[in-house]
């Protein structure tokens, strides 16, 4: 009876080795994988990259608001030379700066002793437009 048993085990394996179906299987399984796992890093990638734009444009930004807080309130003007702030911080031609000035109004009475500062970074990622804006007031000195 035991032999019986043991040789029903023993039938049961397939001395042949792999065949092909098993290869077929396997292949299938590791190129399934293997897409998620780089479609995966890829996504990474692409987030990783958009971030780091992001953020250089926020530096851009924040530099360019430093230095109209260290100028005087005469020198902050509507249409500041755009390419002489692009050369002091080494900003880069794929991003476009624009300032607006305006004299800050309160109760429609236009205050000569504040302005309005709006600064806004424009560039692209991936054919999509994004926009930083800061809004800064600059203050007379007295």
């Amino acid at each position: 009876m035991e032999n019986i048993k043991k040789k029903k085990i023993i039938n049961l394996k397939g001395k042949n080795g792999f065949t092909m179906q098993d290869l077929i299987i396997a292949l299938g399984i590791i190129l399934i994988v293997g897409s998620l796992i780089g479609s995966t890093y890829l996504a990474i990638y692409n987030i990783q990259t958009e971030t780091k734009i992001d953020c250089i444009a926020t530096l851009y930004a924040i530099q360019i608001t430093e230095y109209i807080d260290k100028i005087s309130y005469e020198e902050v003007l509507a249409g500041m030379d755009i390419q002489t702030l692009k050369q002091k911080f080494n900003i880069s031609d794929a991003f476009t700066i624009n300032i607006n000035v305006n004299n800050y109004e309160q109760d429609g009475e236009n205050l000569d002793m504040v302005k309005k500062v709006k600064i806004e970074i424009n560039y692209k990622i991936k054919n999509q437009d994004r926009k930083i804006v800061f809004n800064r007031l600059k203050i007379k000195e007295v």
